[in-house]
């Protein structure tokens, strides 16, 4: 878990002052008698407003909860599957600092499959200078952003 807070204040004008809030927290899972299957997860709160003088000149004011999870299944030594998703529900608004917060919601969905077509290995417990080789992954998602 880790936990980052900043709050900045400007002597000369209180408007450009800018805050941020963040927190995240995530846990990977594998059982102890099988390698084949992992989980791993993440959650992340954000609230930002951002200063005026960052770059790309940040106008918006954000608040949002990211949710993720990934899960990996390892068919064989060569095949591999694995699939994310992950939602951002949350709230934006225009006015710096001032103004309705909107909603605004971004949702993720992503499948992968790939091919180890030699003998390299990703045990990294035993690593071995002559494993040559490539491996091939296709992956497709889809995506749904929805907002005010």
């Amino acid at each position: 878990m880790c936990a980052n807070y900043s709050d900045t204040s400007d002597s000369l004008s209180a408007q450009d002052g800018a805050r941020l809030a963040e927190v995240n927290a995530g846990f990977a899972y594998r059982p102890h008698d099988s390698s084949r299957w992992a989980a791993l997860g993440r959650y992340t709160y954000l609230y930002e407003l951002a200063s005026p003088g960052q770059v790309g000149g940040a106008s918006d004011d954000q608040r949002s909860h990211v949710l993720s999870l990934d899960g990996i299944w390892q068919m064989s030594q060569r095949w591999e599957m694995a699939g994310k998703l992950a939602s951002r529900p949350g709230d934006y608004r225009m006015g710096r600092g001032e103004g309705a917060w909107l909603d605004s919601r971004a949702d993720f969905f992503k499948l992968g499959v790939g091919n180890n077509f030699t003998n390299v290995s990703d045990d990294l417990t035993h690593p071995r200078l002559d494993n040559k080789g490539w491996c091939i992954t296709m992956t497709g998602y889809y995506q749904v952003i929805a907002g005010d």
